[in-house]
């Protein structure tokens, strides 16, 4: 399912991580919705580096399965 959404928004699909600003542009919500999804512990996000953030690929399909399966 990520894969596909990934292609239709023009994001490379088959990476382990992703920037949340790609994250964003795929789900179609803000950098600050991501803030506080992780915030809330909905969708886990963590820092590469002192600047930025990333969410891993199994995080963003457990996400998307517990959406649309939960």
């Amino acid at each position: 399912m990520w894969d596909d959404l990934c292609k239709d928004a023009g994001i490379a699909p088959g990476k382990s991580i992703y920037s949340v600003r790609e994250v964003s542009a795929v789900l179609g919500v803000s950098l600050s919705t991501l803030t506080r999804w992780n915030e809330a512990g909905r969708l886990r996000s963590w820092l590469l580096g002192p600047r930025k953030k990333v969410i891993a690929r199994e995080e963003l399909q457990r996400y998307l399965k517990e959406q649309f399966d939960g």
